[in-house]
């Protein structure tokens, strides 16, 4: 996957994951616990910013579950399992889509579960056409790895432009449920 230009947008989008965070309010380990979950996400997002896929998938457990809900026209909806499928579906997803600009409004932290909720804009890389999409992902967590990620959209002005840029049923990768 190539390297994503690091702009200050995605490097504040980086930032807000802990900025914007609302932990739990609990001590000791669990709250250490907390801490470490945004760590693990921010520097997820970094590797995948850089586009190290290496680096990337050394977050995410051997038996992943990745989920896009959304219409079967979506190319991002389904379900993979497994690293490598997930990093098939990951590199995909990000192959549609251009000038990324997305922006946390809160992440919702808890021992086991961060829940980003954001806002992004971009373009169609194809087509060049404008997109707009409010979604929330979760991620949860089993130890110091991700194991379960899910992604849900507000997707009209998405699927809209991918549909233009051609864009057919689902283009799920991997292992589908």
């Amino acid at each position: 996957m190539d390297p994503i230009p690091l702009t200050p947008i995605l490097n504040r989008f980086v930032k807000d994951i802990s900025a914007k965070a609302e932990f739990s309010g609990a001590d000791g380990d669990v709250a250490e616990r907390e801490r470490a979950n945004v760590a693990i996400m921010q520097k997820m997002y970094r590797a995948i910013i850089a586009g190290d896929l290496d680096r990337f998938q050394k977050f995410l457990t051997d038996d992943i579950e990745y989920a896009w809900y959304g219409p079967a026209e979506h190319p991002f909806t389904g379900t993979v399992i497994g690293r490598e499928a997930v990093l098939k579906k990951v590199v995909s997803n990000y192959s549609w889509l251009d000038d990324q600009r997305p922006q946390i409004r809160i992440a919702i932290v808890q021992p086991t579960l961060v829940s980003l909720h954001a806002h992004e804009t971009g373009k169609i890389r194809k087509t060049g056409r404008p997109y707009e999409v409010d979604f929330v992902q979760l991620f949860r967590f089993r130890g110091d790895r991700i194991c379960q990620f899910e992604s849900y959209c507000e997707s009209t002005a998405l699927m809209t432009a991918l549909l233009e840029a051609g864009a057919g049923s689902g283009i799920a990768t991997g292992q589908e449920r």
